[in-house]
Order: C-alpha cells, then sequence, then structure tokens
C-alpha cells in the first residue's frame, strides 16, 4: 500500500586523500518500508535494508539511505500529480548535494561547488544530465568525443578503444536478433570503462531460451574489447564441505585464464552461466543451491580476496579485487517466459512459427525473487537483459547471415580441402526447419549440420582430393546419402 511507503536517496561513500574525512554522495533513489526501530528502509523491489543515516551518529558505513519522506507527503511537496514525478523532480534536486558528518557527529549537506569551494577539493561527481549525455555519445559517437567528462583508460591491457558503433556492427554479424541486448551490453561495459568513481559499475543479467546466443555474445564482447572472458557453470559449484567446486576456483581460474596476469585477471570479464539451476524456493541442501548463490555474492558484492593456490612443489597466494571484474550473470529462467501462438496468416510466408516464446514484458526484479533468487543477491545485479527467443526464420538467417554460422564453418572446412560444398537455398531452408523442431534454439542447427556432414565425410574423405564440388539440396537434408559429387577433370 502506498500510504506506508517512504522515499529515500541512497548515499555512496567516498573516501579521497584531500579529506580528513569520508564524504556522501547520491547513488539512487529507493521506494520501501521505513522500519524505525531498527532504523532501516526496506526496498520494495528488492528487499534489501539500508541503514537510515538520519537516526546513526556514525561515519562508518559504506552505503545508507537518508532524507526519508513518506511518499504521500513528498508528492505535496513537490506539487506534482504522480509519485514518479515526484520522485524525479525530488533526485534531480538533491543528486548535486554532498553530506557528511560535521564535527558534532550531526549529518550536514552542501551542494557540490560550495563544498569544493569551502574544502578545496574536486570531486569526480557526475550528475544525471551529464552521465546521460555520455551514453547518447557512446551510442551514437566515438571515444574521442569523450574527452570532455574526465574519464580514465585503464591500463595496459583493458583499454577501452575504438566507436561502440563499430563494436555494435561487429557483434551484429555474429549474433542475430539480439540487437537491444548487444546496444545494453555495451553502453554498460562503456560506463564501467570510462567513468572513474562512478557507481555505474554494475553486474548483469542475461536471461532468455536455451540457445539464443548468452554463451557467444559474451565471448563476441571480450573480442570486441580485447578482454580475457573466463566462462562458469554455476552448476559445477557447490557449498563449502560439498563434493564440488569452490568459488574460490572461479579466483584462481580467473588469474590462470589471465596468464598469471592479476591485473588483467581483475579486469577480466566473468560469465557464470546456469545461475538459474541455483535458483530454488525450496531450502534444499543436499544441492546446496542458496549456499552458493550466497558464495557467489561474496565475488559480485566487490572485495579483496586471499586466495591459495596449491602446486605440487610451491603454493601461491593472490590477493584479488573483484570490484573491478565485468560480471555477467546468464540462465534461461524459461518460467519468465510466455507462451504465444503466432500463426502466419499471409499464403506467401516461408516461415510459419506454430509456438514462439517470447519475454514477458511485465517481468519485474520481484519476478527473479519469486522464481528463487535471494533478495540479497538480486539486490546486487543492475542491468537485467532479456534475449528474444529464435523463430525457424531467425534460424535461416543465423544460417545465411552470422559469421559463426555452422554451416559457414562446413564451408571453410570443405574450402581448406580444396572443394566447394554447394548447398541450396531449399536446403538451408529445411536445415533451419529441421532445427527448429529440437527447440534448442541455434543448437538445433548444429545437431542437424554435424549429423548431414558426419556422413558426408565419412564416406568421402578418403577420397576427397578428387572432389571439386560437393552439392547439397533438400533431398540430402532428408537423406544423408543423397547428394552429388563432382569430380576434377
Amino acid at each position: 500500500m502506498k500510504d506506508d511507503l517512504s522515499f529515500g536517496i541512497v548515499l555512496q561513500r567516498l573516501d579521497t586523500e584531500e579529506l580528513k574525512f569520508p564524504i556522501f554522495i547520491p547513488n539512487k533513489p529507493v521506494v520501501g518500508k521505513l522500519n524505525k526501530e531498527d532504523n532501516v528502509l526496506i526496498d520494495v523491489c528488492t528487499g534489501l535494508k539500508y541503514a537510515c543515516l538520519n537516526y546513526l551518529v556514525s561515519d562508518r558505513i559504506d552505503e545508507a539511505v537518508a532524507l526519508i519522506t513518506p511518499l504521500t507527503k513528498l508528492k505535496t511537496d513537490m506539487a506534482s500529480k504522480n509519485m514518479y514525478d515526484a520522485i524525479k523532480k525530488f533526485w534531480l534536486g538533491i543528486e548535486n548535494m554532498v553530506l557528511f558528518f560535521n564535527k558534532d557527529k550531526v549529518i550536514s549537506s552542501m551542494y557540490l561547488e560550495d563544498f569544493e569551494d569551502a574544502y578545496k577539493v574536486t570531486l569526480d561527481v557526475k550528475s544525471t544530465e551529464e552521465l546521460n549525455e555520455i551514453t547518447d555519445k557512446m551510442i551514437n559517437g566515438s571515444n574521442e568525443e569523450l574527452e570532455d567528462y574526465n574519464y580514465k583508460y585503464e591500463e595496459p591491457n583493458y583499454k577501452v578503444t575504438g566507436s561502440i558503433k563499430e563494436k555494435y556492427e561487429t557483434i551484429r554479424k555474429k549474433i542475430i536478433n539480439q540487437d537491444e541486448a548487444i546496444k545494453k551490453l555495451l553502453v554498460s561495459i562503456y560506463k564501467s570503462r570510462f567513468i572513474s568513481n562512478s557507481p555505474l559499475k554494475s553486474n548483469i543479467l542475461l536471461y532468455g531460451p536455451t540457445g539464443v546466443g548468452k554463451t557467444e555474445l559474451v565471448r563476441s564482447l571480450g573480442s570486441v574489447f580485447n578482454i580475457p572472458v573466463l566462462e562458469e557453470d554455476a552448476t559445477r559449484y557447490t557449498d563449502t564441505g560439498y563434493v564440488g567446486g569452490s568459488v574460490d576456483d572461479i579466483l584462481i581460474n580467473l588469474y590462470l585464464n589471465a596468464n598469471k596476469n592479476i591485473d588483467l585477471a581483475e579486469h577480466s570479464i566473468l560469465f557464470i552461466d546456469e545461475i538459474d539451476k541455483k535458483a530454488t524456493n525450496i531450502s534444499d541442501k543436499s544441492f546446496n543451491k542458496t549456499d552458493v548463490l550466497n558464495d557467489l555474492l561474496r565475488i559480485i558484492e566487490g572485495g579483496v580476496f586471499e586466495v591459495k593456490i596449491d602446486k605440487k612443489i610451491v603454493s601461491e597466494t593472490i590477493k584479488f579485487d573483484t570490484s573491478k571484474l565485468i560480471i555477467i550473470l546468464g540462465g534461461a529462467f524459461t518460467d519468465l517466459y510466455k507462451v504465444e501462438n503466432k500463426i502466419g496468416f499471409k499464403p506467401t510466408d516461408t516461415f510459419k512459427n506454430k509456438v514462439v516464446e517470447e519475454p514477458n514484458n511485465e517481468i519485474t526484479l520481484s519476478s527473479f525473487s519469486h522464481y528463487g533468487l535471494p533478495k540479497e543477491f538480486i539486490g546486487r545485479i543492475r542491468t537485467y537483459i532479456p534475449l528474444n527467443s529464435l523463430s525457424e526464420k531467425d534460424l535461416y538467417d543465423i544460417l545465411t547471415k552470422s559469421e559463426i554460422s555452422v554451416l559457414k564453418s562446413y564451408k571453410d572446412f570443405f574450402k581448406s580441402l580444396g572443394v566447394e560444398l554447394d548447398i541450396s537455398d531449399e536446403a538451408t531452408k529445411l536445415i533451419a526447419k529441421e532445427g527448429y523442431k529440437y527447440g534448442i534454439g541455434a543448437r538445433g542447427l548444429n545437431k542437424v549440420c554435424d549429423e548431414l556432414f558426419e556422413s558426408i565425410i565419412y564416406n568421402q574423405i578418403d577420397d576427397i582430393s578428387e572432389l571439386e564440388k560437393i552439392e547439397i539440396t533438400e533431398d540430402t537434408i532428408l537423406n544423408n546419402d543423397n547428394y552429388k559429387l563432382i569430380k576434377k577433370m
């Protein structure tokens, strides 16, 4: 009920070398229920509890909520017709403030410019308007246009260079029908790398049906940014003391994946797939699902960890700062997708999809909580990106347009042997149709093509030097032995 909800500003602690005391800068607005007894505001979306700075006479906290106001009163104070407009007005009025404890341990506030003048410091704090401008430039321009925004390049191996548009087009040549997801991922990484001392370094959740390109999308990000990518499967890990991998192994794997360059390892992309397999609404210690998520939470939150690498002769201990990692979580979350019947009505339609899974537009953070992810875990993820399911037409486009198409791989393989692989368009459409029947996205294409070409390779590899061309038609897809060979003259 709105009458018992309050609005507040989450503040982030900022320590500087010039100042002998911490300051707090506005991070984000939050709406929740105020628990006066415990002095906390409970976020209604994530369930996270924020200590109320208003009631604390302390400076030993990293994040807290302040300026708490009942929603009904906020609407009146801001002379707004609706709650959204009131929250927006209040945020824009407070975002350029600095809060701190004065010598009497009482919270005080000053406008950013006045604070910098009074204490002779320069703080790297940007307004919403500036951040929006940076985002626009990232999407529509190149890095060189960002020079006025005091960003810092990370050296030496994780320097972000080149136009975001160029990277977008490069990835689109590989990943089909995921344009919006590509844009959101690129912008999130650019913000993380370009803007120093900013709360924009966020953890990312990619969700969508199996075989839609989550893994390939992450690999492509690593390629265009020249950043090492470590792929981990959440199902491999268990709680400490149980059979399976420990989450500390992830940090070791990151270190080894970066050729033991700890600086590069800390700026890597960590992709943890199948995260939904660890979600559960039932306390099931035999599978240690919630415990593993709590262990992963330590990495996602960010901090410095001492990890021992045991070797046969000499052991090595590394200190790993996870706050610099780009962390992307992946999962199918199939229950969050609604199934719609989509039947083509035009007789000229080549592809008629009977059933297509589409992302539910009503998905909220609480949807993931109901799915089984702990609220504390959800609260550490700021960017949620749905991926589109793939239709039969999309599978055809993958076969014919994607640079990582399985058909292209087989064509390149036969070309390396001096043989042209000629596949008719009708055969390609039939491969897409057969692959779609598996219901596993692009992976269905791999199954159809592997079965097709395993037979051809087995029967023809011994005499391959005598062949000039292999022709594949619709009949070949229906009967793998029904293909045409053209020998060299």
